[in-house]
């Protein structure tokens, strides 16, 4: 028995899911949502080697924003009005990408939700997601 999957697998991926998801990094360098929360231009240059400026290869790459293609999955964006870690125009960035590219994609803004607000379960937020999710699973795959 092997580790390697088989080839008959359909390892291809039907949708995703993103919640506040930094999806342009060097936008993300450059404007960062509330320093005074966290250093994300930090967090950013430790994670990468180095500023966008001097690395804009690595930035560029890993941004979801740059690699999104007319083969992408449906997707739906998630994001809070009060994130204090991404700012809402990452979400933006990449609806409009999924939109050129004429993915199916949905977005969801929650204006008073924080970063992480999925962690508090039954908050209103956390409702608001969940009904979405429910929507989102019972139109199916090709939705």
């Amino acid at each position: 028995m092997t580790d390697s999957p088989d080839a008959a697998t359909d390892t291809s991926v039907e949708s995703v899911i993103a919640l506040y998801a930094p999806t342009d990094l060097a936008q993300a360098y450059t404007h960062p949502a509330n320093l005074h929360a966290a250093d994300s231009p930090a967090k950013l240059r430790a994670f990468l080697g180095d500023a966008p400026e001097r690395e804009p290869a690595r930035y560029k790459t890993l941004s979801p924003t740059a690699r999104v293609t007319p083969k992408a999955p449906r997707t739906l964006l998630v994001h809070g009005g009060r994130d204090q870690f991404v700012r809402a125009d990452q979400m933006e960035a990449l609806s409009a990408a999924l939109a050129a590219a004429g993915v199916p994609h949905e977005t969801l803004f929650i204006p008073y939700a924080q970063h992480a607000f999925d962690f508090v379960p039954g908050s209103f937020s956390s409702q608001i997601l969940e009904a979405t999710l429910r929507q989102l699973l019972a139109a199916g795959p090709n939705h």
